[in-house]
């Protein structure tokens, strides 16, 4: 693309914010699934990170870690420690859960 926003108007700049709640309204309603562009940014980055995290090589992984820092809009990867400690935060309690769900379901215990 020409450009580094996801989101632009007719004329290429970017969409202003009460454009993308517009859209966010309309796929809302259009899927009849509630829809909210920071909620998605977030599982974006959650998942984007998790992959990340999961690399061998180190410096694919710093390379990758760059590219999230820059598609975040951020000046530096600190800033991409707010979505990292949400992402650990995630998986702890995915595992919580799942230890939690076998627990009960262990005729056993």
């Amino acid at each position: 693309m020409a450009h580094t926003y996801l989101l632009v108007s007719d004329t290429g700049e970017p969409l202003p914010s009460a454009s993308a709640k517009s859209l966010a309204d309309a796929i809302a309603a259009e899927t009849g699934v509630p829809f909210n562009w920071h909620l998605a940014r977030h599982a974006f980055f959650n998942r984007a990170y998790a992959a990340v995290a999961n690399l061998e090589d180190p410096n694919l992984k710093a390379s990758r870690m760059q590219d999230l820092v820059y598609w975040g809009g951020w000046r530096d990867s600190n800033s991409l420690n707010i979505y990292t400690a949400r992402a650990r935060r995630e998986r702890a309690r995915t595992s919580i859960a799942i230890w939690g769900g076998a627990q009960r379901m262990d005729p056993l215990a």
